[in-house]
């Protein structure tokens, strides 16, 4: 008696059209990936944020945000996952960070300021959550001649107080695309293309004293084309990284994916 063996693949199709093909993929993993591809969005009326979950649902804030602060916001600064939200609102010296716990019917707010970091200008801002309690903050300034500074802060009360650690500066200075903790030890940071036609990907395994590049291996036919990694996104031992065709974070230019389902170790298109 035969048996017969039919393997499955899931195509993923992307805002550009490319596809990703995720072969042997199970249905629940898939479900993950594509919950994982789901971000969040604001709009803004009346100089007043409303926040947009991954559901398409409007969450009514009280967070006013000036017509010069509108200038800094994308998608970036805003963070959703589960029951946690958060924005981060640039305010020259200082960040506001403002953050829920109820899925928005509460919020409380704190400010990064000038005393942590000295004479910086917050340009481009990264947040996010690990759970309730444990997440972070990634700050970068002013770029001039393809470098930029960045600082990273974390919080484990949940968002009253927020700590730095140690950034990347010394390992690599170029101008950030986007970070990610899966616990307070192990983070990333990533970067837009520059001086590498692929943007690079930076690990740290405790708390930013160290930081290493991370291999990725990029499909062949975009061999020649600029791309930068946006934020990685994380839910346990799976995470992808959206893959962007411009140098910036442009979420309407996703080329393809990377996907982890070991925690980072591994990352692969799928093809």
């Amino acid at each position: 008696m035969g048996v017969l063996i039919l393997l499955l693949g899931f195509i993923v199709i992307n805002p550009l059209g490319h596809e990703d093909a995720l072969t042997k993929t199970s249905e629940n993993d898939k479900a993950i990936y594509d919950q994982l591809k789901e971000i969040p969005q604001f709009k803004i009326e009346s100089g007043n944020l409303i926040f947009v979950n991954s559901l398409g649902q409007e969450i009514s804030t009280d967070i006013q945000v000036s017509s010069e602060e509108q200038g800094y916001l994308t998608r970036d600064n805003v963070y959703e996952r589960g029951q946690t939200l958060a924005v981060t609102i640039p305010q020259g010296d200082a960040v506001e960070v403002y953050y829920s716990h109820d899925g928005g019917v509460t919020w409380a707010n704190t400010q990064i300021n000038d005393s942590v970091y000295g004479d910086f200008t917050a340009f481009n801002i990264y947040v996010g959550y690990e759970d309730d309690l444990h997440g972070w903050v990634l700050v970068g300034g002013d770029v001039g001649l393809g470098r930029q500074e960045h600082f990273i802060y974390i919080t484990e009360d949940g968002g009253a107080t927020w700590t730095e650690i140690p950034n990347a500066m010394e390992t690599y200075s170029r101008v950030i695309a986007g970070g990610a903790f899966i616990n307070p030890q192990e983070a990333y940071i990533t970067y837009r293309y520059d001086v590498e036609r692929h943007g690079p990907l930076y690990k740290t395994q405790d708390g930013g004293q160290h930081w290493e590049q991370v291999s990725l291996d990029y499909p062949e036919k975009y061999e020649n084309q600029g791309l930068t990694l946006a934020s990685p996104r994380f839910n346990g031992n799976y995470g992808i990284i959206p893959v962007t065709l411009s140098d910036e974070t442009d979420y309407s230019q996703i080329a393809f994916y990377f996907y982890t389902s070991d925690g980072g170790q591994t990352w692969t298109t799928g093809k």
